[in-house]
Parts: C-alpha cells; structure tokens; sequence
C-alpha cells in the first residue's frame, strides 16, 4: 500500500483514510472505517479492535472428529477440569404462516445419512458485526457477509458444515442428493472454477441440475450475493469416505470437507442448524419457515453395560 500527500474533502492530508478491506481485515469496502470517537489519537489498531488474541493450536487425531469445534474441545477441557459445559442456547422464532416450499430429495441414502434444510425470507444482506467478524478473523477465515459468515462460526462452534444458498436460483423449488447424470460433467464451485466431476461424486442438485459438491463446496450460480432475500439453509451428514474420495480427485480440500471426511455426529445436524436460524433472524432481519429433515441413516441406540474398571479402560484415562 502506498501512502502520498492527498486533498481530502478540501484538507491536505498525508495520511490516508482506509477502509476495512484496505486494510486486510475485512471485505468492506464502501466506506471508511468510522471508530468511537471517544478512542485517544496514538492507540494501537490492534487494541482498538480487540485483534490482539492468544491462539491455541491442537494437533487432532483422525479418531477426534468431535474436537474439530469449539464445543468438543470445552467438553474435553469440562472432563478433566470437572467443570460443566453450556451450550448456546437457540431459540427459533415463531413461524407463522411461512410454507417451505420446497421438497427434499435423498437418492442415495447410502451417501447421505441425513440431509435437512430450511427457507428463510426477508433476508437482509449486509456485513457482519464486528464481533462476528472478529470471530472468524481470529481463527485466519476471511467475512464474507452475514450469511456465509453465521454458518462458518456455527461450523466452528459445532463442527457441523453448513451451506446457504439463494432460493431463487434453484430451479423447481427442489432438491436432490445423487449422484451426477450423464450429461452431467463439469460443475463451477464458488471459487470460479470449473471441475470436471465424475458419475460416483454425490452432487446436491435442483430440479435441473447440480448446485453444490456435497460435503465439499457450494456452486458459483447459487451463492448468496448482495442481490438475495431468499435462502435455503442446508445441514446434512454425508459418508466420510465418499467425501474424502470426491475432495481428493477434485484436488480441493475444504473447512467442510476436513469435518466430513472425519465423520460428523448425524444427530447434531438439527441442533446447529437451529443456532444458525437463531442468528440469522438475528443479523438478518430474516423470517424463518418450517423444514425439513430427512434422516434415512437413523440408528437405533445401543446399550453396553461394563465395570468401573472398563470404563476407565475406555476412556484412555489410565
């Protein structure tokens, strides 16, 4: 960045008024960073923005899918501190007449163990707050806006990958979990590149075509933009090895797949997606309509009866 001598609103000034993607730290751009005038000239950036952090780095094995969140490290930290984890606490707003709208899809139940999605309307599109922004700073993601910036925190709170897309470009009001149809070889994902996809790549689909790789990344054509007032909110479990096969022959490892390819709690699916409805309305403006949920994967639970000594045993704590 260069810094030169320059007229602002008729002053001579040799500083620079910067806004936040100017200065790297977010993807605003529109203006100039307004801050609280009651802030001292001469105080550093960094406190002013509570960017100064201390940062944990924990090296997981693949057997702890649970760490990749915030939660799965509190409840670890909980066990051996004796302490009690709490959760965030999501509370939907009323529904009211809103309909969903759309119908759901799961043609290979034996790659999607379960799939659920929910429309919101009246969405406001705008960047995040900055304590959002802040959030997801601090662990090296980049804000994008509300929207995309709400299911990167949830996922970093639950581990649970989220995806969002514009209602209104999915054709037929439909979606479908498959695999790719014949003339079905070449998808654009969100980074603008087109990749070439083969016939065993579980696809999330409309009524025409494909709009999302599953479990690795959304399409270019559906992505929430500044245009959007309609989304549709996805929170899905899909087969580890069928993720981790897909993302590694289309060269392009993700936040969401590194969760999926280590296997995700199929039943915490509803919970975050509730957490993100929840601050969605929240820093959306956003009305949220019923849902559905699609769960052919369903396990019943089993019991497993063992002495003390057994239970010590199994959980590493000897």
């Amino acid at each position: 960045m260069k810094i030169k001598k320059a007229k602002v609103r008729g002053e001579v000034s040799m500083g620079m008024l910067c806004s936040w993607r100017e200065l790297g730290i977010g993807e605003e751009h529109a203006g100039i960073i307004e801050l609280d005038s009651s802030l001292a000239s001469g105080q550093s950036l960094p406190e002013v923005l509570e960017l100064s952090d201390t940062m944990i780095e924990i090296d997981l094995t693949p057997n702890r899918p649970d760490c990749t969140a915030v939660l799965g490290i509190a409840r670890e930290v909980a066990g051996f501190t004796e302490q009690k984890v709490t959760p965030p606490i999501s509370s939907l707003p009323e529904l009211g007449d809103l309909t969903s709208e759309f119908t759901v899809k799961i043609s290979e139940p034996e790659l999607c163990l379960r799939y659920a999605a929910r429309k919101l309307t009246n969405v406001v599109i705008k960047p995040s707050p900055w304590w959002l922004q802040r959030q997801l700073l601090a662990v090296g993601m980049r804000p994008i806006n509300n929207i995309v910036d709400i299911t990167n925190f949830v996922m970093l709170e639950y581990g649970q990958p989220l995806h969002a897309f514009d209602f209104q470009e999915l054709a037929g009001k439909t979606i479908e979990v498959r695999c790719p149809r014949t003339n079905e070889t070449t998808f654009t994902t969100l980074d603008q590149t087109e990749r070439k996809i083969e016939s065993d790549m579980l696809m999330i689909c409309d009524g025409e075509k494909p709009v999302a790789v599953a479990g690795v990344m959304g399409g270019l054509h559906s992505e929430v933009t500044e245009k959007t007032t309609e989304i549709l909110l996805e929170s899905a479990c899909f087969d580890p090895v069928s993720v981790r096969r897909t993302a590694r022959t289309l060269k392009l490892s993700t936040e969401a797949s590194y969760r999926f390819e280590r296997g995700i709690n199929p039943d915490g699916v509803t919970e975050a997606m509730e957490r993100a409805v929840q601050l969605i309305c929240e820093l959306a403006n956003a009305q949220v309509a019923d849902g559905v949920d699609l769960y052919p994967g369903k396990k019943s639970c089993s019991s497993l009866t063992c002495g003390l000594n057994g239970l010590i045993l199994c959980s590493a704590l000897l």
